[in-house]
């Protein structure tokens, strides 16, 4: 169960990092992440679909993994969303016993 909770894991962080670096990625880059783990995609599918071979999907995943990590370890926006979303769902626990002026100014910061 630990191997299949790490491969979990690292899929979630993945899907995270193309959500938040992936208008960041070339094209091909960004297509080949998209297929492989939002489609579950094999790579010899992805190659047919991109029109290049196994191990350039391969590459192309690998790269725009590295390539996502090194945006993520320089912006580290997913610490930073982490910490909103915590914060966001401390607020709404202790809405009544916060005043309305912080509340309103909170609820501002988090309007889409």
């Amino acid at each position: 169960m630990d191997g299949l909770g790490s491969i979990v894991q690292k899929r979630i962080r993945d899907t995270l990092l193309l959500d938040t670096y992936g208008c960041l990625l070339t094209g091909k880059q960004r297509l080949a992440c998209e297929l492989a783990w939002f489609q579950d995609f094999s790579l010899a599918e992805i190659a047919e679909a991109i029109g290049i071979s196994r191990q350039g999907v391969h590459d192309l995943i690998s790269k725009a993994r590295e390539n996502m990590d090194n945006y993520d370890e320089k912006l580290a926006l997913l610490s930073q969303q982490k910490k909103l979303k915590e914060l966001a769902e401390l607020v709404g626990k202790h809405r009544t016993e916060i005043s309305p002026d912080v509340l309103s100014a909170f609820d501002k910061l988090f309007e889409d």
